[in-house]
């Protein structure tokens, strides 16, 4: 899902490329000359499902002629001509049933267009797998265990769950390989946050009660951030863990 209101303090950070160039200055070593490592691109394929079943009819997904299958095959038709090593991952029966006040049981998209998609990965060579919960949060892990460069996803989630590298297709553009990328040192460099600044920012303005109250806007909560306020509370929980209640 993500946090829609922290792409616009995120933009001062994201360089706008394309998959294809990305895939290309991997495999590009110094001189021009050509023999690098082959970029390993994780996608959240759940993500993919529930932006397009929003588009088209929910209760027509995955069956008869389905429109959401003909851009699944034009997505992975032109990722499979790309310099790069594409895998997906989908979310899994352990995710969350609530996020964010929102119930997000059925957002990962119906079974039948799941099983679908998964049989065209397969037909066009791509790995796959279904992860225990969240897609996203298993896509930040792979690249925490170096096992996928960048997370390719429309949500934020992937930069809160630590990944260092988020791949976000452009809005409103025709083509998907045209994207925007987000790393913590351009993040903190030319948006003044770190990853403490993050965490305290979704946590401030976001609850998953039932509700969906939340404490703050995004803006007080990134104000807030300025602060140093994250930051300290993050190194508090990693380095003093046993006693941060007494920290607090």
């Amino acid at each position: 899902m993500g946090i829609s209101e922290l792409w616009p303090i995120l933009a001062p950070a994201e360089r706008r490329t394309s998959l294809g160039e990305l895939g290309a200055e991997s495999f590009e070593l110094p001189g021009k000359q050509v023999g690098g490592k082959l970029l390993t691109v994780g996608f959240n394929a759940s993500a993919w499902m529930y932006s397009l079943v929003n588009v088209f009819s929910w209760r027509q997904a995955g069956t008869g002629q389905s429109h959401e299958m003909r851009v699944i095959f034009r997505r992975l038709s032109a990722i499979s001509q790309l310099l790069l090593h594409a895998y997906f991952v989908f979310d899994g029966l352990d995710r969350p049933q609530l996020k964010r006040g929102k119930d997000i049981v059925c957002l990962s998209g119906p079974r039948l267009l799941a099983q679908r998609f998964q049989e065209l990965l397969t037909a066009f060579g791509f790995n796959w797998h279904v992860a225990p919960g969240e897609a996203e949060a298993e896509l930040a892990y792979l690249q925490s265990l170096g096992l996928v460069d960048a997370v390719a996803t429309p949500d934020n989630d992937a930069l809160l769950f630590g990944a260092t590298c988020v791949i976000r297709s452009i809005p409103h553009i025709g083509r998907y390989e045209d994207v925007y990328i987000y790393t913590p040192d351009a993040i903190e460099k030319h948006a003044s946050l770190e990853w403490g600044d993050l965490l305290l920012v979704a946590l401030m303005s976001c609850t998953d009660d039932n509700d969906g109250h939340r404490w703050c806007s995004v803006e007080v909560a990134r104000r807030l951030a300025y602060y140093g306020v994250g930051r300290t509370l993050l190194d508090a929980a990693v380095s003093h863990c046993k006693h941060f209640t007494m920290f607090l």
